[in-house]
């Protein structure tokens, strides 16, 4: 067999692995984590690919990152698939298949160790650690940005072997792409230098003086990558604000010392023993002084045998590539609330698989008496992977059964209990949703999100004093999330308060320009208010955010019969039901359009189906009685308000619409 099909026979191989692991990925859904800021209440998302929307790509800090190419890959996505998760979670699995492939024929090409850089690429593929890059959607970065790692050291090996200006400079736009997809790959450069240690063979050289002579020759080669990288990295602390980073005060140098070096080695306990892995792990606990020594000395011993014995170059190149490229968010320099996190180690698993796979290959090369173990090692690896990965991938079902898993396999965690309290909320089990959110406050009693979900469950129990004064708590003394503004603003409107509800859209819009969901509850507050001018103002500014806003055209079609604008309101009745055919509310003003224009025979056609779809639809039964009484079918408008009556027996209207009925036939 030539190499080309040899090639294409372990692409092959290498796309079975992939889909045996994550062939269940299209059927989960989106998650409350991030997913919904990135892609479900992204207003722009609804504009899919558009001259704006591009425009807000390039231009937005949304999520605090400058990452314009991640924002037109789900742009595109949601002009391909709307709001379908399992079109986005499809998109992630084919770049997560195509870095696969970019990494089989990366390393194939610079070792010509064809089986070896397979098995590396299978391992990349299928292990379990890199479920929660290619499962969670908002980590489109993660794929995206490898991806352009992937083609920008493609191109590099392309220059090594004919150094061209014009190939250069496609190295130098491809990392700029990557760059602008996640600036995680920073580092990159770096990696560039040790495989030009091994296995490109760069920097050989008679003497010490000679190999340092070489090595400053390559780092200046690559001056223009570095500069790239320092301006993006300079760009992400700048974007992320004076608050992102945890300063030296709250966590000392020492304590995050201490806990990089027990972050390394959980690492590599997750990579050789891939058990109870997280979407969040919390912070290294303080303490544990022995631990964390011990971890330290072990990471000094590993790396001085690995440098003793750098004639076995793979071993040096492997360590370090995962111990530098994991470096930069391995806790000495912190932000979030993670300690760690699987999606950190997507590039840097590659190191440890490198130093083990050719560590193989060499044993076997100087005993051959290895070899089927060794064969029969990587074959279980292969078989083994993929059934994990698949279980991982189950638990990505959606909000609810990734927190759950989160909370049997982590301790203490606060932030999942948070996260599935919310989770909860959203699929109306409102007490056990209290339970999480409860725990999460009893050991993190200063997280504003935990008092924001804990306000929208008392403001969906109609307690709408105790969710302003939890919203309050949110917002402390000026939170920066308009959500909280947003519900606080609900609230005050729900409990009648129309002008504090007016203030609280006015700091949420102040905050989030581009919301239409404020623009919409705004709208509302001045229709609840008689407003309908400025309600009608706020209502077309929020289907200039969100064209499908059917609650919009619901609205304005209400407003429009009030002001006897019917021909209007029937427009935007029949916008509204061409977008959700089931939207019984704007059946039930259609209706009502159809009786103000005196067609009742429509109306009454259209009120029997509202009222057969929601049997408890007290309002459109009395409708259905007026309608019907007049078409003079008396005895049927009877049936409809004897049948809310006995379903609500003090509905006044109901009773004086019974009443008045009785007194029309004479026989009260």
């Amino acid at each position: 067999m030539d190499a080309r099909k040899k090639k294409l026979l372990v692409c092959l191989m290498l796309l079975v692995l992939a889909l045996a692991g994550f062939h269940a990925l299209p059927q989960c859904d989106f998650t409350n984590l991030d997913d919904s800021n990135y892609v479900q209440n992204n207003s722009v998302m609804g504009h899919g690919i558009s001259l704006h929307s591009i425009k807000w790509a390039f231009t937005t800090l949304h999520g605090s990152y400058w990452i314009p190419l991640t924002w037109l890959s789900l742009l595109l996505d949601a002009h391909l698939y709307g709001m379908n998760a399992g079109g986005y979670h499809l998109t992630n699995l084919l770049f997560h298949i195509a870095n696969g492939f970019l990494l089989f024929l990366l390393l194939n090409r610079a070792t010509r160790r064809l089986w070896l850089s397979a098995l590396v690429a299978g391992l990349f593929m299928v292990h379990p650690i890199q479920v929660e890059s290619v499962a969670w959607i908002t980590e489109r970065k993660d794929v995206l940005s490898v991806f352009f790692w992937m083609l920008t050291f493609h191109a590099y090996l392309a220059y090594v072997e004919n150094p061209r200006r014009s190939t250069y400079l496609l190295m130098a736009l491809l990392f700029t792409l990557g760059l602008m997809a996640k600036p995680m790959i920073v580092t990159l450069p770096c990696v560039m230098l040790l495989f030009d240690f091994w296995p490109l063979g760069r920097m050989e050289g008679s003497s010490t003086r000679e190999k340092s002579r070489h090595f400053a020759r390559l780092v200046w080669e690559k001056a223009p990558l570095f500069v790239l990288a320092a301006i993006f990295s300079v760009l992400t602390v700048i974007t992320q604000g004076p608050n992102a980073m945890v300063g030296l005060e709250s966590a000392p140098m020492q304590v995050r010392l201490g806990n990089m070096g027990a972050t390394y080695l959980i690492y590599l306990k997750n990579i050789f023993w891939p058990s109870r892995l997280a979407i969040f792990y919390p912070a290294v606990p303080d303490g544990l002084g022995l631990l964390k020594a011990f971890s330290w000395g072990a990471l000094g011993v590993i790396s001085a045998l690995v440098t003793i014995y750098r004639k076995h170059a793979y071993l040096f190149v492997g360590w370090f590539l995962f111990v530098g490229v994991l470096f930069p968010v391995s806790g000495i320099l912190q932000s979030g609330l993670q300690g760690m996190a699987d999606r950190f180690a997507y590039i840097p698993v590659i190191g440890v698989f490198i130093l083990v796979v050719f560590g193989l290959g060499e044993l076997t090369r100087r005993f051959p008496v290895a070899k089927i173990p060794a064969i029969l090692a990587g074959v279980a690896a292969l078989v083994v992977c993929p059934l994990l990965t698949a279980k991982q991938v189950s638990h990505w079902k959606n909000s609810i059964t990734i927190m759950e898993h989160t909370l049997e396999v982590t301790e203490n965690n606060w932030f999942a209990e948070q996260v599935l309290g919310s989770a909860l909320y959203k699929e109306n089990r409102l007490d056990e949703a209290i339970v999480h959110l409860k725990r999460s406050l009893q050991r993190h009693p200063d997280f504003p999100p935990t008092y924001n979900a804990l306000g929208m469950i008392m403001a969906a129990r109609g307690e709408y004093e105790k969710a302003v004064k939890l919203y309050l708590r949110a917002i402390g003394d000026g939170a920066k999330a308009y959500q909280y503004y947003n519900n606080l603003g609900v609230a005050f409107l729900k409990a009648g308060k129309e002008e504090s509800a007016l203030e609280a859209f006015k700091q949420a819009m102040e905050r989030e320009p581009g919301s239409h969901q404020v623009h919409f509850n705004t709208g509302m507050v001045y229709q609840q208010m008689g407003d309908r001018r400025l309600a009608k103002l706020y209502y077309h500014k929020a289907l200039e955010l969100k064209p499908d806003l059917l609650d919009v055209y619901n609205n304005l079609g209400i407003m429009a019969i009030a002001d006897g604008e019917f021909g209007t309101a029937m427009q935007c009745f029949q916008q509204t039901l061409q977008g959700d055919s089931q939207y019984s509310a704007a059946w039930f003003n259609l209706a009502k359009l159809w009786a103000a224009m005196n067609e009742f025979e429509k109306a009454r056609s259209v009120l029997k189906k509202v009222v057969q779809h929601s049997p408890r639809d007290w309002e459109a039964r009395i409708l259905l009685a007026k309608t019907l009484i007049a078409l003079g079918q008396n005895p049927q408008a009877k049936s409809q308000y004897e049948a809310v009556l006995t379903g609500d027996p003090n509905n006044v209207e109901a009773t004086q619409g019974l009443e008045a009925l009785l007194r029309l036939k004479g026989d009260k």
